[in-house]
């Protein structure tokens, strides 16, 4: 969703965002070439992990939120860990 949000959005907003630190860090090696160290992978993870457990926490009342969060939760493991290539600590991923 923020990808589609970023890439619909003003030119302005992009060019804002690939230029802060956090893209810059993170997300630039990944957007070139499709790999992250193991540290950046477990970075990402775990912050997704704790902003969907405080939404599972939230929903947790609401029949169809946490089971569809957790489907969400596992594919998003699925993916960073099976389908994003790991390249070693200390090495730029490639493009950068």
């Amino acid at each position: 969703a923020t990808v589609f949000c970023f890439a619909k959005g003003p030119e302005r907003l992009h060019d804002w965002f690939v230029g802060t630190g956090l893209y810059q860090k993170h997300l630039a090696g990944f957007v070139s070439s499709r790999s992250m160290t193991m540290s950046d992978k477990l970075r990402i993870v775990g912050s997704v992990t704790l902003v969907m457990g405080i939404g599972f926490a939230l929903m947790g009342k609401v029949l169809l939120a946490v089971p569809f969060s957790q489907v969400v939760w596992v594919c998003h493991l699925l993916y960073f860990f099976l389908r994003v290539q790991t390249v070693p600590e200390g090495h730029a991923p490639e493009g950068e």
